[in-house]
């Protein structure tokens, strides 16, 4: 992991997580989409 940023480690995952959630949920959106329409 990069130490390069002095950052206490509970803040760096507080900024880090709703990145995290963010990007789940926009690519489990759009594999969701691909896959209604694969079914249709």
């Amino acid at each position: 992991m990069m130490e390069t940023l002095r950052v206490p480690p509970n803040t760096r995952l507080t900024l880090a997580a709703p990145v995290v959630c963010g990007r789940i949920a926009f690519v489990h959106r759009t594999v969701w989409r691909r896959s209604l329409g694969a079914i249709r």
